[in-house]
Order: C-alpha cells, then structure tokens, then sequence
C-alpha cells in the first residue's frame, strides 16, 4: 500500500513527553527479552524504523496478509491497551471495516498492495465504517504496540500504514487493523473519500470517525482510492 505520512509524537504535552523520556527502553533488551526490560536507551520510532530495517523490508514484495495475520494484529493491539481501552470490538471476529462492500486486494499499479472493487459500486455507497481502526492514546503504547509483534514485517507495514487524527480532546494515533491499511492514495483524485453529513443519514460514526463513501460511480475491478489528505494530521517524521 502507499506509504501514509509516519507519524511522530503527536499527541503528548510537554509534560506528558518528559515523563516518557524518564523511562527509557533499551531497544534490544524490548525485542528479545521483554521480560527482562531494561530501562537505559532512548527508543522512538527511528529507532524501531531502524531496528527492524524497514529500509531493507520495503524494497521486497509486500505481503497481502493472511486472516489470521489481522487477526494476530488486532489481538496484539487488545493485549497492549487492554480490553477496557481497546475500540475495535472483538479481534477475532469475521468483521471490518468494508461491510458488505465486494472488494479483494491484489498488486497494485499505484504502489504496493491496493484495494479493489469486486462488483459494480454506486456513487454514495457506504464503503468503509473505521470499525477496524485501532486508535492508540500516546506514542508510549503505539511503539509497544509494534515491539509485541516483533516481526519485521508488521512492524514497518504498521509505519507506514498509521496516521494521527485531531479529536478536539485529544490527538490519538490511528492504525486500520484490516484492509482499510491498503487503500492508495488517490493524490486528490481518489474514489473514496467523505461526502456531506447528510450522507451519513442514521449510521452512528464508528470509533468517532467520518464513515467513507464513494464519490462516483465505481466499476467492478477498479482500483479503491483514498485521499490522505482528508484523514490525516498532525506532527509527522519522515524517517
């Protein structure tokens, strides 16, 4: 999929920083022995880019993952936030964000992974709810988040898949722990997108986020399109 802007620290205060970087991780001592955590290394996100060498993992063929992969995801998020914080339903469930929209994922000529239509889409169909959509509270467990998956692999899809959102209270860090995490970016000429909030009509919003729509008539076939510009904010790094 396209690489979605890689976020940085967009929602602590200064405060909230500083005690954060009282408690320092050794990154080594994180993945490979995370009972014995060791307290004396800075550790951000360019030190997890780094780490697993998402460099090297991005020049390979990406993988279209499997539904225990999601599932694998979703259960690692759960056990990270706790069941009490998590929004994103059961893990295992057979359910996401697309619905009963007919859509399958293959190699895409935008970049990567897409999404795309599996029959005939209307203009004004709802396409996709967010109900998959993992928000993290701080930056603290987003990257522990991805050191309790410790797998190359998810963890640099899951930098290049995650955005921040304002949500007036609070910033919060957001990953689509399903096919969402495929849609392309359609650079201001996507399919998909949001549509007035009349067009929502009585489907309450899903973990707080607009719903998508399609924007025009879709052809069984064609490639889904995002435009990130829509969705995300925030302080970014480009690592």
């Amino acid at each position: 999929s396209c690489c979605k802007i890689i976020l940085f620290f967009a929602i602590s205060t200064t405060a909230q920083i500083q005690e954060k970087e009282n408690c320092l991780i050794d990154s080594s001592a994180q993945v490979h022995e995370k009972e014995h955590r060791q307290h004396d290394t800075p550790l951000d996100l360019s030190d997890i880019y780094e780490y697993y060498d998402c460099d090297a993992i991005y020049e390979k063929e990406s993988l279209i993952h499997s539904k225990e992969t999601w599932i694998k995801l979703r259960e690692t998020y759960v056990s990270v936030v706790g069941e009490s914080e998590s929004n994103i339903g059961d893990p295992a469930a057979n359910f996401n964000g697309f619905g009963n929209v007919p859509y399958f994922v293959k190699r895409s000529f935008v970049e990567g992974r897409g999404i795309f239509a599996g029959g005939d889409i209307s203009k004004g169909t709802l396409l996709y709810d967010s109900s998959r959509s993992a928000h993290f509270k701080d930056e603290y467990s987003f990257r522990k988040f991805m050191l309790e998956l410790d797998d190359a692999s998810l963890v640099c899809d899951v930098l290049v898949w995650s955005y921040t959102i304002d949500f007036k209270d609070s910033w919060r860090i957001v990953t689509d722990l399903d096919e969402g995490s495929f849609c392309n970016n359609g650079r201001g000429e996507g399919n998909m997108g949001y549509l007035p909030v009349s067009f929502e009509q009585e489907r309450p919003r899903k973990n707080g986020m607009r719903p998508f729509f399609a924007l025009r008539d879709i052809k069984e076939g064609e490639e889904i399109l995002c435009n990130y510009g829509e969705f995300i904010g925030g302080i970014y790094l480009n690592l």
